[in-house]
């Protein structure tokens, strides 16, 4: 590592600085959300006749036919194919993946842990509860 581009802990920004940084943010919020708004806008238009009509074959409805649809053809095609990687976006899109999975077991844990916390339970009262949310995952 480069120790000249360190700043120590004990450094605090001025005012000025803290102010660049702010506008900095809001610029680079803005430039995000434009190129979100962007590929949105892309997604939505129609696809050109040579897609729309492999898509259309495929027994897609004409109103649905769009660069998104297109996209997504494409990406079911090269999972059909055998193409791992495409499976597993598949999957993620879906939210059948086994991380989207372990985040929500994880994010029902701090739910209950932080409902025991306010209601003052013991520990013990945590468990039942957990196997239930645990279970409830399961049967989706």
């Amino acid at each position: 590592m480069n120790e000249k581009n360190l700043i120590p802990a004990a450094h605090k920004l001025t005012v000025e600085e803290q102010s660049k940084g702010g506008k900095e943010s809001v610029k680079s919020r803005r430039r995000k959300k434009n190129t979100k708004q962007k590929l949105q806008l892309l997604l939505s238009l129609p696809c050109h006749d040579d897609c729309f009509h492999d898509i259309a074959a495929l027994g897609v409805d004409y109103d649905d036919i769009d660069n998104e649809m297109a996209m997504l053809t494409a990406l079911y095609q090269k999972a059909c194919t055998g193409d791992v990687q495409a499976v597993k976006a598949i999957y993620s899109i879906l939210g059948k993946d086994h991380a989207a999975a372990e985040l929500a077991i994880r994010k029902e844990e701090l739910r209950l842990k932080k409902e025991q916390l306010r209601s003052g339970a013991s520990g013990e009262a945590e468990l039942p509860k957990l196997f239930e949310a645990l279970m409830d995952g399961d049967s989706e």
